[in-house]
């Protein structure tokens, strides 16, 4: 009996604590719910969340970092891409080097590595193409033209190196690829010519490097590559 009065308090505090961490998840989760779409929402919001997020600074300084989302259409002479964009807070740092040191727009930044991608891209699902396993034998693809691709950019950090500056754009890519076939006719009676669906999935790689101190436009250097090839459905 004596030792269970000993332990009271320990289990007294254990209890409170056990409470106040439910109720304060299930106010957090609640307040997580509610629509930004609405005014009083909103405002509260503005209001009372700054010192939230101050105590997870004080609680873990990892955990402030948040994510925003932006998107654009890069426009080549033949396609429009469309862009999404996911910033973590170096993400948005990278950003604002590349609007106020470079002085390029991200559109401009990324147009000739977008170029560049699309006909990685194409190659692939060439190879995707003529991959495929025909009764009557092998077939030759022209390079596929692209009818959409959209880009997903989750990824982006910036580095220097004397006097360059280069940044590195890391995300995901999905499209439709189509073009024309030539493959043997069944009994080895000529050659036949169809058309050819390709559907891609995969990561990519994209890299553009300025020179400081040059006036603000297009990166000096810029490519982009396939980093992973995810997913290759065909039809013929």
């Amino acid at each position: 009996m004596g030792k269970a009065r000993k332990l009271e308090p320990r289990v007294d505090a254990a209890v409170r604590g056990f409470a106040a961490g439910n109720r304060i998840g299930s106010y957090l989760r609640r307040v997580n719910a509610d629509s930004l779409h609405d005014s009083s929402a909103r405002t509260a919001f503005l209001r009372h969340a700054p010192a939230i997020v101050q105590k997870l600074a004080l609680t873990d300084p990892a955990g402030v970092d948040f994510f925003t989302a932006d998107h654009l259409h890069v426009d080549l002479e033949y396609l429009a891409v469309p862009v999404a964009l996911t910033l973590n807070q170096r993400g948005r740092t990278a950003m604002t080097v590349l609007a106020e040191i470079i002085g390029c727009p991200l559109v401009d930044a990324l147009r000739s590595g977008v170029d560049t991608l699309v006909g990685a891209v194409a190659e692939q699902a060439r190879g995707s193409i003529e991959g495929v396993n025909l009764p009557n034998g092998p077939v030759n693809a022209d390079e596929p033209q692209c009818d959409d691709l959209g880009l997903t950019i989750d990824e982006i950090d910036f580095s220097r190196a004397n006097d360059e500056l280069t940044f590195t754009f890391d995300g995901a890519f999905s499209g439709h690829f189509s073009g024309s076939v030539v493959f043997d006719a069944p009994g080895g009676d000529g050659l036949m010519v169809s058309s050819a669906d390709s559907e891609v999935a995969g990561r990519f790689a994209l890299w553009a490097s300025w020179q400081l101190g040059a006036a603000g436009g297009p990166p000096a250097e810029s490519s982009a590559e396939v980093t992973h090839w995810a997913r290759s459905s065909v039809l013929i």
